[in-house]
């Protein structure tokens, strides 16, 4: 599977003594995913230090201050969802 990455972030779980710094990729699922075009986060990775995480993602975003919370930066978006255009309001379609 090649989701499509947008970014990385680092995060800060206090309740982990080891390993408190995680890092999450942030972006899309591909085309031929049925969740197609929707968000993701994963955790792909954890270290004992916030410079060991800086040192492998270089380009992540340093979200440390969420403690132990999903990353904040969110693209999620709605837009998949039944709207007001849809051919039956609300989206739902009646049974035959």
């Amino acid at each position: 599977m090649s989701d499509n990455i947008h970014y990385y972030q680092i995060m800060l779980d206090t309740s982990d003594e080891e390993t408190p710094y995680y890092v999450y990729q942030c972006g899309t699922y591909e085309r031929s995913s049925v969740l197609a075009g929707q968000a993701f986060t994963r955790c792909c990775d954890c270290f004992a230090t916030m410079a060991e995480a800086v040192a492998q993602y270089p380009k992540a975003d340093d979200c440390t201050a969420i403690d132990g919370q999903r990353p904040l930066r969110n693209d999620s978006s709605l837009a998949w969802l039944p709207g007001e255009d849809d051919p039956v309001p609300g989206g739902a379609y009646p049974d035959d």
